[in-house]
Parts: C-alpha cells; structure tokens; sequence
C-alpha cells in the first residue's frame, strides 16, 4: 500500500572488462546491431594477449551458461537481466578457449567468469 514511500535499492552494475566502449548498433553482427537481444553495448577489452578476465557486472545468480561458455546470463536482485557475449560468432568454437570459473545456479559476487 504505501510502496510510493519504500526506499529503493539501487543497482550497481559496472563494466564487466575494461576498453573501449562502443554502440551496439555499430556491430558487425545484425542480431546484437538490430538489438533482437535487446539493448547494450560493446566492449572492446584493452588486452595485449588472446587471454583476458571478464568479472560479473553485478550481484546476481547466474542463469545461463551454455556448454560453448561464450556467453552467460545472469539476473539480479532487481529482476534485471544481463547477457554477457564474448565475441561474434564464438559459438562456432564450441567451448574450445573458454574457461569458466561459475556454474548455471551460482550467485556472482563480482566473481571473476574468465574467458581465455
């Protein structure tokens, strides 16, 4: 009844890798450009090396990791849900160079996920 009055809590989300940041509509891929994902945005990581750490961007349980581990899905305690997609057309490589340090089920903590 008086959920006008009720403190919200706010959401901290933060770049899961750091770069350079740039429009999802400037993908070359036309799923994520056309944004039938739903909204985003692209980070190109600063890495020197083929090898680079990607963290949770936020608290939430993760609810998907498929075998290929070229992305993950998470949901907050907010409700919001957040895909996170390494590469384009990286589900062709079928797992192979990702590594992948959370389960479909666990709770992120800023917990590192780890795509190599």
């Amino acid at each position: 009844m008086f959920s006008l009055f009720k403190k919200k809590e706010k959401t901290n989300i933060v770049a899961p890798v750091s770069g350079k940041l740039i429009e999802l509509e400037k993908v070359k891929d036309p799923v994520f450009a056309k944004k039938m994902m739903s909204d985003g945005f692209v980070i190109v990581p600063n890495v020197q090396s083929s090898t680079f750490d990607v963290y949770a961007p936020t608290n939430g349980k993760v609810m998907s990791l498929p075998t290929t581990k070229h992305a993950i899905g998470l949901r907050n305690r907010e409700g919001q849900e957040i895909l996170i997609h390494i590469g384009i057309d990286t589900v062709d490589l079928k797992g192979k160079g990702f590594t992948s340090c959370i389960n479909q089920g666990d709770y992120s903590s800023r917990r590192k996920i780890d795509f190599s």
